[in-house]
């Protein structure tokens, strides 16, 4: 009908290939716990973490620290933060 979108047909799937694989090349896993950046630590080269939104400070800093040891990539809260605490060191 006019002024609808067309109908989902067989033919607007995504490849089986790139289907949830982000822009950077990986795809997503969310992590609620330190624990579960150990999933990720076998296939740090495939997927990469996302923290969940509903978790406190104290345990996003502790899951952020322990993805630099492990070397897991993040989409969120890595890099800004770190930044932050160590300028909030180098002011003390």
């Amino acid at each position: 009908m006019r002024g609808y979108p067309d109908h989902v047909n067989i033919g607007y799937g995504t490849d089986k290939k790139t289907r949830h694989v982000l822009p950077n090349g990986f795809k997503k896993f969310l992590i609620r716990n330190v624990q579960d950046l150990e999933l990720l630590l076998m296939n740090n080269r495939m997927f990469c973490g996302e923290i969940a939104s509903s978790l406190g400070k104290q345990k996003v800093d502790a899951i952020v620290r322990r993805a630099q040891e492990l070397n897991v990539r993040l989409t969120n809260g890595g890099e800004g933060r770190l930044l932050k605490e160590k300028e909030d060191a180098n002011d003390a």
